[in-house]
């Protein structure tokens, strides 16, 4: 992401469920986008609602989307719609 987007904006953080939770704890955000498990799905919805912060759960699948204004519409969303459609938005290795 640091290719496409400035890190100062917006940044990346991985960590696991209780880092993730105490980073939510002692730090406030505009916004949290999170792509991974349920389980520590639920864990940071519960923290970032002590602070009322909007959050973006993408959960279990593959399919986050993040388009910016030079994005050519019609494509992006038939491109997008063929993946979420793709086995049910749900694509493995096998």
């Amino acid at each position: 992401m640091p290719r496409y987007m400035d890190s100062a904006c917006y940044p990346v953080i991985f960590a696991n469920g209780e880092e993730t939770a105490a980073i939510l704890d002692a730090h406030r955000f505009d916004l949290v986008f999170y792509t991974g498990s349920s389980r520590i799905g639920s864990l940071i919805y519960q923290a970032a609602a002590k602070h009322l912060t909007p959050v973006v759960l993408e959960l279990g699948g593959k399919n986050p989307v993040w388009l910016d204004d030079t994005a050519d519409l019609q494509i992006a969303a038939k491109r997008i719609m063929w993946g979420k459609c793709t086995n049910t938005g749900t694509t493995g290795s096998i």
